[in-house]
């Protein structure tokens, strides 16, 4: 809420007493279901703010930018989310540094090194004087990208680059 912009937060408030208690139930359960996986993440998509474009448009933002595998199901229509995808995405999340073992044909690399580096590309934003980011925010300006052999390296970056020209959601970025 703290980072939500001035007229979602004012959209949130410009109800009755009881409509904004509802309302902020709604955003405590809905991220926590996110968040922690409680329900399908197709499930959820801030639709219990209808008629509130604003507050709608601010808890959407809230929840790509804080996770992944919601980031993936609602930004990159192409992308095949798994049930590993989703775990791999968590772990993101709660680790600095990790290791996956998994097999050929799991889509590492695609996870890793496309979708991830979208979503570290997607997330970044600078402190300005109104508004201090946090730093997981801050720190996704440095991203890398890992690959056994420079073919799959240009490949993905060619991806990456395909979906920053032709993604509606991420052009601005």
């Amino acid at each position: 809420i703290e980072l939500m912009p001035e007229d979602a937060f004012n959209e949130l408030l410009g109800g009755y007493s009881h409509d904004i208690k509802n309302m902020l139930n709604n955003i405590v359960r809905e991220t926590n279901e996110v968040l922690h996986g409680t329900v399908s993440l197709k499930n959820v998509h801030s639709s219990s703010f209808e008629g509130q474009a604003l507050l709608q448009a601010s808890v959407e933002e809230s929840f790509r930018l804080s996770s992944l595998a919601y980031f993936i199901l609602t930004v990159l229509p192409h992308f095949d989310l798994e049930p590993f995808h989703i775990e791999w995405a968590r772990l993101v999340e709660e680790y600095n540094r990790l290791n996956i073992i998994a097999p050929r044909g799991h889509g590492k690399s695609y996870f890793f090194s496309y979708a991830n580096l979208l979503w570290s590309m997607y997330r970044y934003a600078p402190n300005t004087e109104n508004v201090n980011i946090p730093m997981d925010r801050l720190m996704c300006r440095e991203t890398m990208l890992f690959t056994n052999e420079i073919s799959l390296a240009e490949n993905l970056l060619g991806l990456v680059a395909d979906e920053l020209r032709e993604n509606e959601k991420l052009k601005d970025r």
